[in-house]
């Protein structure tokens, strides 16, 4: 009797079943692919990204906000001869730190101002964005349906 290797012969039938269905399954159109599934993705994750980027930088922005005027003197809290030293530095240091430290608060307090504008600008653009899209939209729409209005046209004649 002959001993038939059933696995084998599997293998052979369904690799045979594959590569007829491959052959007649139809090919997708590119154009159909690219217009409707590949644009509508890249403007999805334009617009996720969009929006993480203005939270996180609404947060930064916020979080600067609350240091901006740090005050130079804070209270010391030491005792006896340590305080007395801890004084006597901090009036040696006054005349020498107390107009950059000031510079220093100016020119932060004027960078977040103007991160301040730059972020509602953003904001200002990202709504201008999401208007055109919508805009775009609805264009792509009347236009599909224009198409298919003369292609029924061109078919009933």
């Amino acid at each position: 009797m002959t001993e038939f290797d059933f696995a084998k012969i599997n293998r052979e039938l369904a690799a045979r079943a594959a590569a007829r269905n491959a052959r007649l399954r139809p090919v997708k159109s590119f154009d159909r692919f690219f217009v409707t599934d590949y644009l509508t993705e890249k403007r999805k994750e334009l617009s996720d990204s969009m929006t993480e980027l203005a939270k996180t930088t609404g947060r930064y922005l916020n979080q600067a906000d609350s240091f901006k005027d740090v005050d130079y003197y804070f209270d010391l809290d030491d005792k006896g001869p340590k305080l007395l030293v801890k004084k006597l530095i901090r009036k040696a240091n006054k005349f020498l730190l107390l107009r950059n430290i000031d510079t220093q608060r100016h020119f932060n307090s004027s960078l977040l101002e103007s991160n301040m504008v730059l972020s509602e600008r953003i904001d200002t653009l990202q709504k201008q964005l999401s208007a055109l899209q919508r805009q775009y939209d609805q264009s792509i729409r009347l236009f599909d349906k224009i198409a298919s209005q003369i292609q029924e046209k061109k078919i009933n004649e």
